[in-house]
C-alpha cells in the first residue's frame, strides 16, 4: 500500500495544550496561509517537537485544508487551535509572525492562517515519543513527506498501530463521504488506519472550503454569518460527512433546522408557507423558493445525499 506519513513540526507549547486537553481534533494551523497538497484525506500526519527535543509525539489524520481568517478558525476548531482562547491564538500568530519575519500577518486586524484540520488525534506521553528519523535535516522548518518505499514509513506505522487505541479505531466510523459499511475488519492494517472519521471541525472546515464561502440558498459570502449545517441532525445520526452537510447563512441554518426552509432531492430551494402563515413575513425568504442552490461542491461525491435531501423534506419540512 503506498501511503505516505507526513511529519510535520510544531512547538512545545502546542503539544503541551493537547496533550494536556485530550484533544481528539486539531488545527495545525500556519500563520501566513499558503497550501498543503501532501497528504489525501485519512492519511496520517505526525508530529514532531522542534530541536532539540526531536521526538515524535503524536499524530492525526488528514480531515482538509482551508485558509480561513483567525477569528473563523477559531469559530471553527475552537481550542482545537491549541489556545485556550482567542485572544491567545492571536498573540501566538502575532509571535510566529514575528519570529519568521512575516511582519505583514502581524500587522494585519484578522490575518488568514493555512488551516490543517487533523482527526482521531493521539498525543503521547514523552516516554513513548519516538526518535526523529536519522535522515531528519536540522533546516526542515515545516515538515516532509516519507513515502513507503522508505524504510522509516514503516517505523511510524508500527508506532501509530501500537499507539491508536483499540477503543478508538471501532466507535462509530465516520468518514469525508458516507460510510460504505460500520463493519470493523478483524486486521487493523494500514487501509483500515488511515479510514479516520470527519468531526465537528472538519466537518465545518470541509463544508466552507466545498462551498468556496458561499451560502446555498441566498449567495451571501461574509465569512462570519455563515455556518455549516447538517441535513439529517448529528445529534441523531452521528453522520459528519460532508454529504450531509450545505452551507448556510446563520438565519436560514436556523429556519432549515426548524423545517422552514429546504432543499429538494433536485437542488432547488424551498420555503414552507409556514413563514408567511405563523410570522406574516418572510419576504426575502420567498424570494428562493423554487431557485436552485446557488453553488454545490466541484467533486460529485460531496454533493448533498439526495436521499437525505427527501428525508428532510419529509421529516423535518413544515408543509
Amino acid at each position: 500500500m503506498n501511503t505516505p506519513i507526513y511529519i510535520g513540526v510544531t512547538d512545545n507549547d502546542w503539544y503541551r495544550f493537547h496533550l494536556n486537553a485530550g484533544s481528539t481534533e486539531v488545527n495545525f494551523w500556519r500563520p501566513g496561509g499558503g497550501s498543503f497538497k501532501v497528504l489525501d484525506y485519512g492519511q496520517p500526519f505526525v508530529f514532531k517537537l522542534k530541536s532539540p527535543v526531536n521526538k515524535l509525539i503524536g499524530f492525526g489524520f488528514f480531515a482538509g485544508y482551508h485558509r480561513l481568517p483567525v477569528s473563523m478558525a477559531w469559530y471553527v476548531f475552537g481550542k482545537g487551535n491549541g489556545t485556550p482562547d482567542v485572544a491567545a491564538l492571536r498573540s501566538r500568530l502575532s509571535h510566529m509572525a514575528d519570529r519568521n519575519n512575516i511582519g505583514a500577518v502581524s500587522a494585519q486586524a484578522d490575518p488568514e492562517i493555512g488551516c490543517i484540520a487533523l482527526s482521531d488525534c493521539v498525543f503521547l506521553p514523552e516516554q513513548l515519543a519516538l526518535d526523529a528519523p536519522s535522515d531528519w535535516k536540522p533546516n526542515i522548518v515545516s515538515g516532509k513527506t516519507y513515502g513507503s518505499d522508505q524504510g522509516f514509513n514503516e517505523v511510524m506505522w508500527h508506532w501509530i498501530r501500537v499507539n491508536r487505541p483499540l477503543a478508538d479505531m471501532v466507535r462509530d466510523p465516520i468518514d469525508i463521504t458516507e460510510p460504505d459499511s460500520d463493519v470493523v475488519p478483524a486486521q487493523f492494517g494500514n487501509a483500515y488506519l488511515t479510514r479516520g472519521r470527519l468531526g465537528q471541525s472538519g466537518f465545518r472546515l470541509q463544508i466552507l472550503k466545498n462551498y468556496e464561502n458561499t451560502c446555498v440558498f441566498t449567495g451571501e459570502h461574509t465569512l462570519p454569518v455563515l455556518q455549516a449545517a447538517h441535513i439529517k441532525p448529528v445529534s441523531t445520526f452521528r453522520n459528519n460527512a460532508v454529504t450531509n452537510g450545505v452551507l448556510l447563512r446563520a438565519d436560514v441554518h436556523i429556519l432549515y433546522d426548524q423545517g422552514l426552509v429546504g432543499i429538494d432531492q433536485d437542488y432547488r430551494l424551498r420555503v414552507s408557507p409556514a413563514i408567511r402563515e405563523q410570522y406574516l413575513n418572510g419576504v426575502n425568504y420567498y424570494a428562493h423558493d423554487g431557485q436552485a442552490v446557488r453553488k454545490l461542491p466541484e467533486i460529485p461525491s460531496h454533493r448533498p445525499n439526495r436521499e437525505h435531501l427527501a428525508w428532510h423534506m419529509e421529516n423535518v419540512f413544515v408543509k
